[in-house]
């Protein structure tokens, strides 16, 4: 019992936080983005610098190991960073014409995203059952958009685009962090150098933005109160940083597929939190197809874990050889 608290249960107590913790990032996100006039891409830029600026520094001065790469890795940090600068807009754009509740819906596509490039990348076998599971939800893609009349599509094809494309970018991002080279780094020096790179890229687009539109929100330091700095910097803090942290070290006691499952919790309890604190609502179609991803995302994890039993169980050794297990 007393091993159990220390291990799984402790694990199941972080994976708990980081799930609570990570459910406020679409709620901070959303308040930023309709209370203040800054552009999305500031909010990232600096929501990712001030994480670099807090893990650097922490990292420099007790864990400066963890800091050093090896310059020939750079390239891939480069690119790692290039997607997770891709989601960080994707993912602010979906929650500002979206809202928090459906965005953090329509991010977990990535689930199947990254079934698809599975397949694709390491050769993972698709099943009908995954593709069934696939079609469920498309369907509740369809109803979170709350009307398949083509001309509510026209006009909100913007809005369910950035919701798609979040999803697929994190897979691209979960599917680097499965890579060879991600596995020889910590997983801390992964989160710094690719928050880095990521903060490199979206000043690139914020460059760009300033040249093509001058006059436009592209200032790098926006006018705004002390206020937005300050939950901006609980932003970077909280679910960010400490959100990463639970999550790594639940993930350091349970399997992947248990977190995968647990975290089928975060968009219920963003839908409450929006609810709660921002007056979101969501219709009944939002509803079907919300319960649909959700719930397509839960049995999706299940089969993964049944399909690693089997193949946990195939490779049991008996009297030194291996067998089924049975």
């Amino acid at each position: 019992m007393a091993n159990w608290i220390k291990g799984e249960g402790a694990a199941g107590g972080y994976a708990g936080m980081a799930i609570l913790l990570l459910s406020t990032t679409g709620i901070l996100l959303r308040y930023l983005l309709t209370n203040y006039t800054v552009s999305p891409v500031c909010i990232a830029f600096w929501r990712n610098t001030m994480l670099c600026l807090l893990l650097g520094v922490f990292l420099e001065l007790f864990y400066p190991m963890l800091t050093e790469i090896r310059k020939k890795d750079l390239y891939f940090f480069a690119g790692f960073g290039l997607v997770l600068a891709m989601f960080n807009i994707s993912w602010t754009l979906s929650v500002l014409y979206n809202g928090a509740a459906v965005a953090t819906v329509l991010v977990y596509l990535s689930v199947f995203f990254s079934l698809l490039l599975g397949h694709l990348i390491f050769n993972e076998r698709i099943t009908w059952a995954k593709i069934f599971i696939a079609i469920l939800a498309i369907v509740g893609i369809i109803l979170i958009a709350g009307n398949t009349a083509l001309s509510f599509w026209r006009g909100n094809l913007a809005a369910v685009g950035c919701g798609v494309f979040s999803g697929f970018a994190y897979s691209l991002y979960s599917v680097g962090g499965r890579m060879k080279m991600s596995q020889a780094y910590n997983p801390w020096t992964m989160l710094f150098y690719t928050f880095f790179f990521a903060t490199l890229w979206l000043a690139a687009v914020m460059v760009a933005g300033k040249v093509m539109e001058p006059a436009g929100s592209w200032a790098f330091f926006p006018r705004v109160s002390l206020d937005w700095w300050m939950l901006l910097l609980l932003l970077a803090i909280g679910p960010t940083l400490f959100g990463f942290a639970f999550l790594n070290m639940a993930l350091s006691g349970l399997p992947a597929s248990t977190v995968n499952i647990l975290l089928t919790a975060e968009p219920v309890l963003t839908i409450v939190w929006a609810y709660l604190l921002l007056g979101e609502s969501l219709s009944r179609c939002q509803w079907c197809g919300s319960v649909l991803i959700i719930g397509a995302v839960f049995w999706l994890s299940i089969l993964e874990i049944q399909t690693q039993l089997v193949s946990r169980s195939a490779v049991i050794p008996i009297n030194g050889k291996t067998g089924s297990g049975s």
